[in-house]
């Protein structure tokens, strides 16, 4: 029973981290649509969208392997050879990775 609390509570922090940062960005949007006139919004958004679409290639996704492999602390040995083969994966999905 004790693995499933773990679950629980790491199932709750990530869903608070996530829910928070979105009512934030909620509740910021009429702070911003106040200071920007429509045009300077738009591209303001265009930057935004733009750079998290951007993000995961660019840093191959290391935050999400970092945060997965400290919550599964007790399967480190198991973590050694899958980290090495997650790594491999992520770099073969990258499109540099794939030019010749």
């Amino acid at each position: 029973m004790n693995k499933y609390k773990k679950l629980l509570s790491n199932s709750l922090v990530f869903t608070i981290g996530n829910l928070g940062s979105k009512l934030l960005v909620f509740l910021l949007v009429p702070l911003y649509t106040y200071a920007m006139t429509p045009q300077e919004y738009g591209m303001a958004d265009l930057y935004q969208t733009t750079a998290n679409l951007l993000l995961p290639l660019i840093t191959m996704n290391v935050f999400g392997s970092v945060i997965e492999q400290n919550t599964l602390g007790s399967m480190k040995e198991k973590m050694e050879f899958g980290s090495g083969t997650k790594d491999i994966r992520k770099v073969s999905h990258f499109p540099a990775a794939k030019m010749r």
